[in-house]
């Protein structure tokens, strides 16, 4: 469990540095809304995740089609996605320093969000089948 979780903590840091970067690019390159930026980052990094998650962190509960997996994946991240969302938003609403660096508003909404995603994920999406 502890080997699995590290490799889910190493994975989250890589979407994270994804998530940050994309955004960061959107928001302070392109002049595009740290709001409206959210979406096109969440998605790469969401891909790459579960990417890395169902190749590595995984591994050895691959008991699904890799696209249905992938399905499955998408739908309980839309769940925590959407917790997410609400602390970054509300974040950026709540400070111009955060609005001003949105990448610290998604730290913060990963952090509050780990638990439930590692949980969630290791029961529903890579439940082992015993």
């Amino acid at each position: 469990m502890f080997q699995q979780f590290s490799r889910f903590l190493t994975v989250g840091a890589t979407g994270f540095i994804t998530d940050a970067t994309v955004l960061s690019i959107l928001v302070h390159v392109f002049d595009y809304s740290p709001y409206w930026s959210r979406f096109p980052s969440f998605l790469v990094a969401v891909t790459l995740t579960w990417y890395l998650n169902y190749h590595w962190t995984f591994e050895k509960t691959k008991n699904k089609q890799k696209f249905q997996n992938f399905g499955y994946y998408l739908s309980l991240q839309s769940l925590g996605i959407a917790i997410n969302l609400l602390i970054y938003m509300t974040t950026l609403y709540s400070s111009n320093y955060f609005f001003s660096h949105p990448e610290y508003a998604i730290a913060l909404a990963s952090l509050a969000t780990l638990f439930f995603n590692y949980f969630s994920l290791k029961k529903w999406v890579f439940k082992t089948n015993k």
